[in-house]
Parts: C-alpha cells; sequence; structure tokens
C-alpha cells in the first residue's frame, strides 16, 4: 500500500471502532498476517485521512515468541512480537510451547511485583534498563 492507502485503512479502521464504541480511542493494532509495510512505516503509529486522524501506541506483529517489556532497551512499539494462541501448525512456538519453555527457564520471565510504581528486576539485568520506558514509574533491583 502506499502511504494514502495505509492512512486510508487505519482511519476507517478508527472510524468503524467508533460507529460501535463512540468515544473509544483505539491505540493500538495488530498487523493481519504480519502484513508490515516496507515504506511508510512511520504511519502505522500515527496519520489521518479526510480529517480522521489515529495514533496507535502499540503495532503487533504476528505471533511466534514473547516481546520485551516496555521498559528494555529493546522494546520497540511498532513492532511488538507477540505469543500465538492457537496450537495448529504453530511450528514449535505456540502458546504451550512457551509455556513449557519458561517453566523450564523461569529465570527468562519477567513477573510483576504488583505494584503500578515501580519496575523490579534482578540486578543482572540493571544494563538493559529504557530509562525513557519507565514513565512515572521508579526501577528497583534486587541481586538474584
Amino acid at each position: 500500500m502506499n502511504a494514502s492507502e495505509i492512512q486510508r485503512e487505519l482511519a476507517q479502521h478508527v472510524q468503524a471502532t467508533q460507529e460501535y464504541l463512540p468515544g473509544y480511542e483505539v491505540n493500538s493494532l495488530a498487523l493481519p498476517y504480519g502484513g508490515f509495510p516496507r515504506e511508510n512505516q512511520e504511519l502505522l503509529l500515527e496519520g489521518s485521512y479526510e480529517g480522521v486522524a489515529y495514533r496507535n501506541e502499540a503495532v503487533l506483529l504476528v505471533g511466534s515468541n514473547p516481546g520485551f517489556p516496555p521498559f528494555h532497551q529493546k522494546f520497540n512499539s511498532s513492532r511488538i512480537p507477540r505469543i500465538r494462541a492457537s496450537e495448529l501448525e504453530t511450528d514449535g512456538v505456540g502458546l504451550y510451547d512457551w509455556l513449557e519453555y519458561f517453566r523450564q527457564n523461569p529465570h527468562k520471565r519477567y513477573i510483576s511485583d504488583g505494584d503500578p510504581h515501580y519496575v523490579t528486576a534482578p540486578e543482572t539485568l540493571r544494563e538493559f534498563l529504557r530509562n525513557e520506558g519507565l514513565k512515572d514509574k521508579e526501577a528497583r533491583f534486587y541481586l538474584n
């Protein structure tokens, strides 16, 4: 799609959603079949068409692997991978495959401590912190 077609599709999506849910703010996009454009990628995050503006805080790719949390330096809000919930032809990267992986590798899991004011992580991961991802949260680290 060219720039105008991308913006038209995304603006029409916002319009259609708001017909069913008036006032609802659409702020994320799951790309159908992972169809990530080669050009004009920035238009997935923000644009407008015929007076209808849109802004996506997150763009989800086709599922295959877990993504990084928003405060990790490798986090990219315009290319968030997702785990496929289907077990049909997942080639070892479906939901149950990843659940088993994390069962066997608990040190690879991110688990919230439940306090929304903090991001808590092992000291060994401090170097991966993306400070702008913290927003209004405070980082705290523990020895593991």
